[in-house]
């Protein structure tokens, strides 16, 4: 099973911006988010379409991409494609407390012996959940996923989970941010997504179910930084075909005594 990233093109454009913003900036990451999305490659006319750009812009900044190699322009088929120079950005460290990350392994491993579900450490990332480490499942059937992996965090277990225990600033910046719809159960009405943050501080936890992904379901509890607010959230997720009430039960009881030693650790 996977669960791939399905938000909807030119996410970036959604995030609020603090002080001045460089449109040709965020238009190439617009553009990159697509390219992303088709690896094999795109026509200047789809990719302006899709962007609502004049074709005139959007070639001015893929021009310029292509100079720097974060896009190559195939000449045979005119289709725009992701550069090699990409590769270079991604061996670029992450810029996240590393003690965060090794308390994670430290903590989670245990949990991971006695259940062998994919365990995921998330942190919240303007709109998104940015997942910064994880210990993968090895059972037939299970989350595929990588360091990095982003999700809208109000479809995401961990974002739901963090937010609930947040400043109630975080959770209004991202309502008004638009709350898009991945699958037939993602919660678009604000109202309702107020009412699963609700739900999570009474339990202690957030839950998801085929909200960013098809089949698959999500538990996710806060770790709290010194500040008594959450920085992060631990997600262990499973397909719904083997989700139970009483693994369900079994699971929040594991993934909040996790998020709590990592915690302490803290």
């Amino acid at each position: 099973m996977t669960a791939a990233d399905s938000r909807p093109a030119g996410g970036y454009a959604r995030a609020p911006v603090s002080g001045a913003s460089s449109p040709a900036v965020v238009t190439a990451f617009r553009l990159l988010d697509l390219l992303i999305q088709r690896p094999n490659g795109a026509r200047l006319s789809d990719l302006a379409r899709d962007l609502g750009l004049p074709k005139s812009s959007a070639l001015r900044v893929l021009a310029t991409m292509c100079q720097i190699g974060v896009v190559r322009r195939d000449e045979g088929t005119g289709a725009y494609q992701t550069g090699t120079r990409l590769l270079d950005y991604a061996k670029a460290p992450l810029n996240f407390d590393m003690d965060l990350v090794r308390e994670f392994y430290r903590v989670a491993e245990p949990m991971h012996a006695e259940l062998n579900e994919t365990i995921q450490l998330a942190v919240l990332s303007a709109t998104d959940v940015m997942f910064i480490a994880r210990i993968d499942s090895t059972k037939a059937v299970r989350l595929v996923t990588q360091i990095g992996r982003r999700l809208p965090a109000h479809a995401s277990a961990a974002g739901k989970a963090i937010l609930a225990f947040s400043d109630t600033a975080e959770a209004d910046r991202i309502i008004a941010a638009g709350l898009p719809r991945l699958t037939a159960n993602t919660i678009t009405d604000p109202a309702a997504f107020r009412a699963q943050l609700d739900q999570a501080r009474l339990n202690g936890y957030a839950t998801e179910s085929e909200e960013s992904s098809p089949n698959l379901s999500c538990l996710s509890a806060p770790v709290f930084g010194p500040d008594g607010l959450a920085c992060a959230g631990i997600t262990v997720c499973v397909p719904v075909s083997r989700l139970t009430q009483a693994q369900s039960a079994a699971l929040a009881q594991a993934v909040r005594g996790c998020a709590q030693a990592l915690s302490a650790a803290l």
